[in-house]
């Protein structure tokens, strides 16, 4: 398999890792329905899970950055010896890749989404569902070649 397709993998995994905890909530809403002590036994409250629930998308999208990230930094090692900023590093590859604008736009709208979701914001330009992310991520590491 080329690397660019085990990196594409790669973020389909992750989906499938959220996909499954989406459905370890609905065993466990069930689970709650008739023991509605499961949590407290265990030294967690009702809050904690609902916290939980709320915040388990974004935190999918933000590892699916992070596999994003880590999967061009590596191709960018290959052309260059530096660690831009990843707003810079996605500008530059986009360029010299020859990215369309809308490709490069939605990795970038990703991009502060992911870094608003880290540090707090509660504006933000576009909010990105985890297959959302993981197909503005994808478009963009196809326009990688398949190895490096």
């Amino acid at each position: 398999m080329r690397k660019r397709d085990k990196k594409i993998e790669s973020l389909r995994a992750i989906i499938r890792e959220y996909e499954i905890a989406l459905a370890a909530c609905d065993a466990l809403d069930s689970l709650l329905r008739s023991q509605s002590n499961f949590l407290t036994r265990r030294q967690f409250q009702m809050q904690d899970y609902r916290r939980y629930r709320k915040q388990l998308a974004e935190t999918y999208v933000i590892r699916l950055f992070i596999q994003f990230e880590d999967m061009f930094r590596e191709y960018w090692a290959t052309i260059k010896n530096n660690e831009p900023p990843v707003s810079h590093l996605l500008e530059s590859l986009a360029n010299r890749r020859r990215c369309s604008n809308d490709v490069y736009r939605a990795v970038d709208d990703l991009r502060e989404y992911r870094n608003g979701l880290i540090h707090g914001a509660s504006i933000f330009v576009r909010k990105f569902d985890i297959s959302e992310a993981a197909q503005a991520a994808s478009r963009f590491m196809s326009q990688l070649p398949p190895d490096w």
